[in-house]
């Protein structure tokens, strides 16, 4: 559903319409990466919570370059490309 993002209503006044949801967090990385210098790819809070996963380890392994380890069957280190997991901490 799209719309304009300035809308007349009664009286004249503009109205502000907020795209939120998987719209907005994609919109909101394309921009993130597109003003980046570097290559960089880019995981929102928001959607790591949306992720069935159970620890913060094994929701961002979906990164490309990211590996992790287990220990008891659940995520435990976090090792991206170039750096060690002693470089990295995952509560």
């Amino acid at each position: 559903m799209a719309a304009d993002s300035t809308n007349y209503g009664a009286g004249g006044r503009s109205r502000e319409i907020v795209v939120t949801g998987l719209r907005q967090s994609l919109s909101d990385l394309g921009s993130y990466k597109a003003e980046t210098a570097g290559v960089v790819d880019a995981i929102t809070a928001e959607d790591i919570g949306k992720f069935p996963d159970t620890n913060l380890a094994e929701s961002i392994q979906r990164i490309p370059g990211v590996t992790i380890d287990r220990m008891n069957n659940e995520g435990s280190q976090v090792t991206v490309r170039g750096f060690g997991p002693e470089f990295n901490l995952v509560p």
